[in-house]
């Protein structure tokens, strides 16, 4: 993650250092445009090759901007959950693997400790989403009366429909996942205040 945060660093600073010659180039050719000498060319023509100058930098500052959200981010990975498509908890992100600015794949240490690769996972936000087999889904998912129910906050924040809940051993709620478009969330039932119609939760 430190090394990201440097290359992103370095990337920035290289970025800036790279504005200097459209600056330098601007400031010469402007100076040509005299009432005594004609320039075989035109301002636009100057206008236009300063613009093409700037864009290496402004791609380096850039791309340095998101190396080092993305080193922030990974810094947060202990704390990342993971869970089936169909909201079975798997355990936390134990750590991650980053080729080239992507990630690669996760290891997830749970009941058993695993390794997805980025083609088994669906998402990877705030929660990482592996892929379940149909075979899986089928077999494992456990239905609930709320799923499918519209969740708001006391506030009227919409979170979207529950997709899938997660229960305890003697089938209590512990937990439900929202969907709202491509955005998932994570809601304990502790959270939920009334249930009568729309789910309402009380998120501080």
């Amino acid at each position: 993650m430190k090394t990201l945060k440097t290359i992103g660093i370095f990337n920035i600073v290289i970025g800036i250092i790279a504005f200097i010659a459209p600056v330098k180039f601007y400031s010469i050719a402007s100076k040509l445009f005299i009432p005594e000498v004609s320039p075989p060319f035109s301002f636009d023509a100057v206008q236009t090759t300063t613009f093409l100058l700037f864009i290496p930098g402004i791609v380096l500052v850039i791309n340095g901007i998101a190396l080092i959200a993305m080193g922030y981010k990974l810094e947060h990975v202990p704390e990342m959950k993971a869970y089936s498509e169909s909201g079975g908890y798997l355990g936390k992100v134990k750590g991650v693997e980053v080729d080239s600015g992507e990630l690669e794949k996760v290891e997830i240490e749970g009941d058993e400790v695993g390794i997805y690769q980025k083609e088994n996972m669906t998402a990877v936000d705030d929660v990482v989403l592996i892929k379940e087999d149909e075979k899986d889904i089928k077999e494992d998912v456990k239905q609930h009366e709320i799923v499918g129910k519209e969740v708001y906050d006391e506030s009227g924040s919409y979170y979207g429909k529950i997709e899938s809940v997660t229960l305890d051993e003697q089938d209590n709620l512990l937990e439900f996942m929202t969907i709202r478009g491509d955005s998932r969330t994570i809601i304990n039932s502790s959270e939920i205040s009334s249930s009568n119609g729309v789910i309402l939760v009380n998120r501080e």
